[in-house]
């Protein structure tokens, strides 16, 4: 996964290590003691990482959407303790908003998670609706459909073909797709792809 995040964990003093302990027991004594509390908990934390996300395009103000420890672990625990085959849901929509997430080590992460789910054989194509029917399509969820259409295009050729055409005409998503074919070295059109 993303070392960023990953990083953090690492090279800790005893103190750090045992600090961290103690607030990943709490989070988990108060949050994941059964199935309907950890539902309820990543739904809450998916809507604060989209409240917080959107605090900050509208105050220009990106430094607070960094999470701080506390969040940051509840974070990582949603992945390691959450198993998306029981929680694909919920986790679909951490995984949406931190796809978008203004915290590039967030968005990587959540980019390699959801990638991994789909090289499993997750095909959810409501799942990509939801993520296209948004105000907001970040290049990391561009980035996740190029690479997969070809796995999910039999099925998503009639299911996302109406909101690929309507970010088509978009000039900020006009630019991610070129930053797209120039960081893969090729021209992709997601129009004719999923138009076929």
């Amino acid at each position: 996964m993303a070392n960023e995040v990953n990083e953090i964990l690492i090279n800790l003093s005893k103190e750090d290590l045992q600090r961290r302990k103690k607030i990943a027991e709490k989070l988990f004594k108060t949050h994941f003691k059964s199935h309907e509390h950890r539902k309820a908990f990543i739904r809450e934390f998916a809507a604060t990482l989209r409240e917080n996300r959107k605090n900050a395009v509208e105050t220009g103000n990106e430094e607070q959407t960094k999470l701080d420890e506390e969040r940051l672990i509840a974070f990582l625990m949603i992945f390691k303790f959450c198993p998306f085959v029981s929680y694909r849901k919920q986790v679909g929509d951490v995984l949406i908003e931190g796809l978008k997430y203004q915290q590039k080590d967030i968005k990587k992460y959540c980019f390699e998670y959801a990638q991994e789910r789909i090289l499993e054989g997750f095909s959810d194509i409501g799942w990509w609706m939801k993520l296209l029917n948004k105000k907001y399509v970040s290049k990391y969820a561009w980035k996740l459909l190029r690479i997969n259409a070809e796995s999910i295009a039999l099925c998503a050729r009639v299911a996302l073909k109406d909101a690929i055409i309507f970010w088509s005409k978009d000039e900020v998503t006009q630019k991610k797709w070129h930053e797209l074919d120039e960081e893969f070295g090729t021209h992709f059109d997601f129009v004719a792809e999923f138009s076929r």
